[in-house]
């Protein structure tokens, strides 16, 4: 497990959008914060990252065996830790993050999503109950 970081309406959305936001993931600089924009407490989030990088003809996969990061009690409005990227070492991989989440009233989640070289702000769901755009959900 990595060193964790909990913060608390230190992220907004800042693209309009005509939907409500209820989960997105967010960049600040090398580090990605998963969002708790619901109205309740999550039970959990935990995550982890899988993908993989081309040499010529072969694919080299790559995984975390456990997850990299586990909360509990995620508040509305806080902001957990949940991937560090490296500039240099990451570019050349393609990412997929899985963010796995535990709530009072949507049940179980997981939401995964993939990006070179790391994932950037993406919305993982809506109000409306839609996951965001590349984004599987189930």
């Amino acid at each position: 497990m990595r060193e964790h970081e909990r913060v608390l309406n230190e992220f907004k959305w800042t693209r309009s959008e005509k939907k409500k936001l209820v989960f997105y993931v967010i960049r600040k600089g090398e580090e990605l914060y998963f969002v708790n924009e619901s109205t309740e407490t999550l039970n959990s989030v935990s995550t982890g990252t899988g993908g993989c990088q081309t040499l010529d003809d072969e694919v080299m996969p790559v995984s975390s065996p456990d997850p990299l990061y586990l909360y509990k009690n995620v508040k509305p409005g806080e902001a957990v830790k949940v991937e560090h990227y490296d500039p240099y070492w990451d570019s050349d991989y393609l990412l997929q993050l899985e963010v796995e989440l535990s709530s009072p009233t949507r049940g179980n989640k997981i939401f995964r999503v993939l990006g070179k070289g790391g994932i950037d702000d993406t919305v993982l769901l809506w109000d409306t109950g839609e996951a965001g755009k590349y984004v599987n959900m189930e």
